[in-house]
């Protein structure tokens, strides 16, 4: 193997993680605004994550709905009950909300 190909090569997978990294942000804030326009600001509320996921045309059992779901969690934007088929939005992940909600707005 040469080293132009390996360099081009790493470069490649850079680049492919650093997309799927952006489309799991991407995603989570569409996740995060429709959690947000279903609780009307109420973060005791809890809602079906399936439903939320047909609504956004993923499959709720993907890799990606997972990888959204751990994102969400991670930054403590949402809450879950046990198995996470329950979802709610915390008071940080409406803050999120409204700010991005705001930024599209400009």
């Amino acid at each position: 193997m040469s080293e132009n190909f390996l360099e081009r090569y790493l470069a490649i997978q850079i680049r492919r993680k650093m997309t799927t990294t952006e489309e799991i942000k991407k995603m989570s804030l569409q996740f995060l605004r429709k959690l947000y326009e279903l609780s009307g600001e109420d973060d005791s509320e809890r809602f079906d994550t399936q439903e939320i996921f047909n609504e956004l045309e993923l499959d709720s059992k993907s890799d990606l709905a997972l990888k959204i779901m751990d994102y969400l969690l991670d930054e403590e934007l949402i809450t879950t009950v046990i198995g996470g088929a329950n979802v709610g939005i915390t008071q940080k992940g409406i803050k999120e909300a409204k700010d991005a909600s705001s930024k599209m707005k400009v």
